[in-house]
């Protein structure tokens, strides 16, 4: 059974923490430099996310799909909230194939501690909204 159950729950959630992050006053402005355009194709549930650090947009579903990007990521959706939850190593992930790539991952590795501080963040939407349910999650 999946934590998020639709794509509107990725956008709340997910897509939310990426807009958060532009709006970051320490990451933000380094997400705006490096510029990169990064595709995400999530599934259980099936989505598109395209986040454009360049221009600070984030776009879910059919407005994510034909825009063009630098790197692209595909995962689960339980996998994307669980490493914004602090609970799922990049790296590690991608060395077991739950993440895939294509593109340039070396830029995006390089933007990869950023996430940290915004994983305080993440929870705080859940909690907002009241989804006290998807912070007890398994490694």
């Amino acid at each position: 059974m999946s934590y998020l159950k639709n794509e509107e729950e990725v956008d709340t959630y997910i897509a939310e923490i990426f807009r958060r992050s532009m709006e970051h006053p320490a990451v933000g402005p380094k997400l705006k430099k490096a510029a990169l355009k990064m595709r995400v194709d999530y599934t259980d549930p099936d989505t598109v996310m395209m986040v454009d650090m360049g221009s600070s947009q984030v776009l879910v579903g059919e407005a994510a799909d034909e825009y063009p990007w630098d790197v692209a990521l595909a995962m689960t959706a339980d996998d994307g909230h669980k490493f914004w939850l602090g609970k799922l190593n990049f790296t590690v992930a991608m060395t077991k194939g739950k993440i895939r790539t294509k593109g340039p991952v070396t830029e995006l590795l390089k933007l990869l501690p950023l996430a940290k501080p915004l994983f305080a963040q993440y929870e705080e939407i859940l909690r907002e909204d009241g989804r006290d349910d998807l912070l007890n999650v398994t490694r």
